[in-house]
């Protein structure tokens, strides 16, 4: 379910009036979201605000303050759940290890080669510095980690100044697939769409992938575009 050439996008079409804001849960200090969804457990430090409509840098900076104070959320599976938070440098080790697990992604040199390293440790740190950057795990309830995907908040002047959220590097390790644990990410991360104060959720799917594109409109997405890409000189 990885990303690549073809595009495909979906339009929200929930308003800000759909995702009233959040209540604190009882003897907890954490938050529960009201909005119900796959993630129907889902907890945060501090009070989530929805923000589908608003555009301002004062927004997005409020909506990732939250995010990145986001303890974790369960998502609920056919017939377990699993555990979805912010990735941490710890994790680099195992989301390399997904990357290399993946047939496509190791063609394309994601190997997991130890001289390599020193790359992808200055990729997460730019990562993690960003604020309109989110990368995430998917762990089993004993901690281990089973599958990562990547949230990217895009401002554009497109669609009345609507902000799009790109859904980026879905990986799930092979012995945990079919188990709807990607289905279980990428939903949340559609639920959560207007928290992240975006109007769109688009992602890209490599043109080999044709089982990931019936996954994808499955989940309601249209393969409404096409996508080309570019390769520039490496820089290391």
């Amino acid at each position: 379910m990885g990303t690549g050439d073809v595009p495909v996008s979906v339009r929200l079409s929930a308003r800000k009036a759909d995702h009233p804001g959040s209540q604190t849960s009882s003897g907890t200090g954490l938050v529960k979201s009201k909005r119900r969804g796959w993630a129907r457990a889902s907890f945060y430090r501090g009070t989530l605000h929805a923000a589908g409509s608003s555009r301002s840098l004062s927004a997005l900076k409020r909506i990732v303050w939250n995010t990145r104070r986001m303890v974790a959320v369960t998502l609920t599976l056919s017939s377990s759940s699993a555990i979805l938070r912010r990735a941490t440098r710890e994790d680099l080790s195992a989301v390399l290890g997904l990357l290399a697990d993946d047939p496509i992604s190791a063609s394309r040199g994601d190997t997991g080669r130890s001289e390599d390293l020193p790359a992808y440790e200055r990729a997460f740190a730019a990562i993690d510095a960003d604020p309109a950057q989110q990368l995430f795990v998917a762990t089993s309830i004993q901690g281990e980690v089973i599958a990562t995907m990547q949230l990217t908040v895009i401002p554009g002047l497109a669609r009345v100044g609507s902000s799009r959220l790109q859904i980026e590097a879905v990986r799930v390790r092979s012995d945990q697939r079919s188990r709807g644990i990607g289905g279980a990410m990428i939903r949340w991360a559609v639920d959560n769409a207007p928290t992240f104060g975006a109007q769109l959720v688009q992602l890209t799917s490599d043109a080999a992938r044709v089982d990931a594109h019936r996954f994808y409109e499955r989940l309601g997405f249209t393969a409404s575009h096409v996508g080309f890409k570019y390769a520039v000189s490496e820089m290391r």
